[in-house]
């Protein structure tokens, strides 16, 4: 009969996962379910009813997603970075992103699911056939998955205002080297009071840390790992980046040796899926014991995911 530890050697959290155990017949991760057969990572998926999701599973995820990511940054030191696809901009969000563009700073890359070619450019038989009323018109079927880097670091404030349309993405990356500090202006030596007040206003490490940004080291490796087959296209030079666009298909599809190679841009993924009518999470870190705890915290904040 194996070891059962008395309550009292238990940490408070095991303490509290037991008890929660004992009282809910639920399985292990609810509302995840981690793919147990699969050994390339760790793969968890959890449904969602409906895409746009619906307030209280909203809800729900950018709570955890707030957590988590208090709990990737204590544990692993990892940062998160958001993208948004262009397709899942709407009527109902549209006129959000552009009015927010100016101080987030979105810059423009590619979204890609593995292995799967880019839209045929529309010809003349495309044309005619839409003129005569043979195809009907369809972006998404013409356009690539283009999609969006926030260069302003507030992650959760994007999740919160962007979220739930079936286009956001988060990877949690390794930290690079910090942003430079700005000297402080000396305000005495401008004459123009216009131009000392412009310049006392200014958040030029806001600035700069734009600026950094753009000399990430992912910008480049994304494009390695995921657009190498693209560089004879013309719109290849003007990609920024390129989004891994992952589903539980492109998982299973893929070997050990590239899965190993996209952990190597990004070390935890999070993704609104609307192919798995989910949301994917995938790590090669072992998060089995920090998920349970993560759960357990919410559960006693009273919030409970209705699948």
């Amino acid at each position: 009969m194996p070891y059962v530890p008395e309550e009292s050697q238990l940490t408070a959290g095991e303490a509290r996962r037991r008890r929660l155990q004992e009282a809910d017949d639920r399985p292990r991760f609810y509302p995840w379910t981690r793919a147990v057969e699969y050994e390339s990572c760790q793969l968890y998926w959890m449904p969602v009813s409906r895409f746009p999701i619906g307030y209280l599973q909203r809800q729900w995820l950018l709570r955890f997603q707030q957590l988590l990511g208090a709990l990737l940054l204590k544990k692993l030191g990892l940062g998160p970075q958001v993208f948004l696809q262009m397709n899942a901009l709407d009527n109902s969000n549209r006129d959000l992103f552009i009015r927010e563009s100016r101080r987030l700073h979105p810059i423009f890359g590619l979204g890609r699911h593995p292995g799967r070619a880019l839209p045929p450019t529309p010809d003349e038989k495309y044309a005619e056939d839409l003129g005569k009323g043979r195809i009907q018109y369809d972006a998404h079927a013409i356009r690539p998955e283009y999609s969006y880097w926030f260069l302003e670091n507030s992650a959760e404030e994007q999740l919160h205002l962007f979220f739930g349309n079936g286009g956001c993405t988060t990877l949690f990356l390794e930290p690079g080297e910090p942003a430079p500090k700005a000297p402080k202006p000396r305000l005495g030596s401008i004459r123009d009071p216009k131009m000392r007040e412009m310049v006392a206003n200014a958040d030029v490490d806001s600035m700069l840390g734009k600026l950094h940004a753009l000399q990430s080291p992912f910008l480049k490796q994304s494009k390695e790992l995921f657009a190498a087959d693209l560089q004879e296209d013309p719109q290849y030079p003007g990609l920024l980046f390129t989004l891994p666009l992952l589903g539980s298909q492109d998982f299973f599809a893929a070997t050990p040796d590239a899965v190993g190679q996209w952990f190597s841009l990004f070390k935890l993924y999070l993704r609104e899926s609307p192919e798995d009518r989910g949301v994917i999470l995938a790590t090669a870190e072992d998060i089995e014991d920090d998920l349970d705890e993560l759960l357990a915290t919410m559960h006693d904040e009273g919030l409970e995911y209705l699948a």
